[in-house]
């Protein structure tokens, strides 16, 4: 009976102190899979985690709010993988990633049209996808971007940086500015920034990411380096966010963490139209797309979207993915808006011309994705130890 009863009480055990101390515990790289099963605890543990973070401080304090807040509102589940391959191409690798209702998501055609690759070796197992995405890119040489709900492999010259993992999202710090600007007048002036890109998993439902914020930057003589200026800026499809100028004998930065919100897309509508041609159109969930313009000298496709009950501003600047196949000129992808005026919504499409007239590159098929509701997500980032000299 005493065995019984010891056995009753370790398996009723609040397992949320334990997971807490290792959320807290946990270097850069493993801050996620850490939250993670804090995470699996589902809203049962949410009291406990709600009273622990009230209990915290700084680090520990930020990631169990993330925590809650994915608790309260769940993201979609992120996919693994498991895989061994050897001697084989890096499209063909990165294919394997992919499943058939996601072609359209991974811009695979980048490398299948690009020169031959070299074969590569990968081996890895039980990886979130944007991880696996990752480790083939570093083994095959190749970029990776994402934007607009895709992510797209590209046969240019892998960049090996910092990089922090979340889920489906993968940071990457790639770039610290310090520059001195000297007016004889008045004292130097110093300015110093960060650059960070990041990559994510399509299936994740993210569009693009903005806004960072620091919380958290500290230099290696114990200065602060957060400013009181949270305004981001966009530079060279990055973001650059600025930090005080380091010690004059500063060689790292010792911490370096904040968070940067993702807009997610929380529901698509996807249209097929089998041709360019006037009044062509389709259907999906009682709204409709239809063709109400074509200009082939112009290379102009006018859409029109009739969507019944539905809020004009809701509507208006809604992301839209395109994706049109043309004969002669292969498949082409387009990141637009939808634009309302009035009570009309219509999206523009441009589409290749002719310069001499020869020709006309009029659309085959053209896909139309919609981001019908898109909210923002909160993102971690933490690296340590960034060199500076």
């Amino acid at each position: 009976m005493k065995i019984a009863f010891l056995l009753l009480v370790g398996l009723s055990q609040d397992p949320v102190p334990d997971l807490v101390r290792e959320l807290d515990a946990a270097p850069p790289g493993a801050v996620w899979e850490a939250a993670a099963k804090l995470e699996a605890l589902g809203p049962a543990a949410l009291p406990a985690i709600d009273a622990a973070a009230k209990r915290a401080e700084g680090r520990l304090r930020d990631y169990l709010g993330i925590v809650a807040a994915e608790i309260r509102n769940p993201t979609f589940p992120v996919r693994r993988v498991t895989l061994r391959a050897t001697q084989r191409p890096s499209a063909e690798v990165m294919g394997l990633l992919v499943g058939k209702d996601e072609e359209s998501l991974f811009g695979l055609e980048f490398l299948r049209q690009g020169e031959d690759q070299p074969p590569i070796d990968v081996d890895f197992r039980d990886l979130p996808r944007i991880q696996a995405v990752d480790v083939i890119a570093k083994a095959g040489n190749l970029a990776v971007e994402s934007g607009d709900g895709r992510l797209v492999p590209l046969p240019e010259e892998y960049v090996d940086s910092l990089k922090f993992p979340w889920g489906h999202y993968l940071l990457k710090l790639t770039s610290l500015s310090l520059h001195k600007i000297v007016d004889f007048r008045k004292p130097a002036e110093e300015s110093f920034s960060l650059a960070m890109e990041g990559i994510w998993d399509p299936a994740s439902g993210a569009i693009r990411l903005g806004s960072p914020r620091v919380l958290a930057a500290r230099d290696d003589r114990g200065k602060s380096l957060v400013t009181r200026s949270e305004e981001a800026v966009e530079e060279d499809g990055g973001l650059s966010l600025a930090l005080l100028p380091p010690s004059p004998d500063a060689a790292k930065i010792e911490i370096l963490r904040g968070t940067v919100t993702a807009r997610v897309c929380r529901t698509r509508r996807r249209f097929l139209l089998d041709k360019a041609a006037l009044d062509a159109s389709a259907e999906r969930e009682g709204w409709t797309l239809k063709v109400s313009r074509v200009d082939a000298k112009l290379g102009l496709l006018m859409l029109t979207l009739l969507a019944p009950g539905a809020d004009p501003g809701t509507l208006d600047g809604m992301p839209v993915s395109v994706h049109l196949s043309i004969q002669g000129r292969g498949e082409l992808r387009y990141s637009v808006a939808v634009a309302v005026q009035g009570e009309r919504a219509s999206i523009e499409v441009p589409f290749p011309v002719d310069i001499d007239g020869e020709n006309t590159f009029l659309p085959e098929k053209i896909e139309v994705t919609l981001s019908i509701r898109v909210e923002e997500r909160t993102i971690p980032f933490e690296f340590r130890d960034v060199p500076i000299r």
